[in-house]
């Protein structure tokens, strides 16, 4: 095998990629921010659909406190990106509002990639 086969399965094996290229303009980074999104949501519904936690809660349960939490960085991350969303669509200036919006979005996937393991 030659050394560029060679290189190329170690990194595939490895799982290399090159990191993603930068937004082309503040549209883009809205929808990749929406994505970053709803990629955090599904978790967090994951979550939610956990049995309540309680007292006959089996080990694997939702507390109701990390939803509140979850509910609350839901709402705020939401609320930034259609700001976001309706800077980019006016024609503006978004760079404030974008960087809100992602902000948002990033506290919100961190919170429930805590929980990401806990799934049915």
């Amino acid at each position: 095998m030659n050394a560029r086969a060679t290189t190329l399965l170690a990194c595939l094996l490895a799982g290399c990629t090159a990191p993603p290229p930068a937004p082309r303009d503040a549209a883009q980074a809205v929808y990749e921010a929406e994505a970053a999104y709803a990629a955090a949501l599904s978790v967090a519904v994951q979550y939610r659909a956990l049995p309540a936690c309680g007292t006959d809660a089996p080990a694997v349960c939702a507390n109701p406190a990390v939803l509140a939490q979850l509910r609350q960085a839901d709402a705020t991350a939401w609320a930034a990106l259609r700001t976001a969303q309706a800077r980019v669509q006016a024609g503006g200036n978004p760079a404030t509002a974008l960087a809100a919006a992602q902000t948002a979005v990033a506290a919100f996937a961190t919170l429930a990639a805590t929980f990401n393991g806990f799934r049915k």
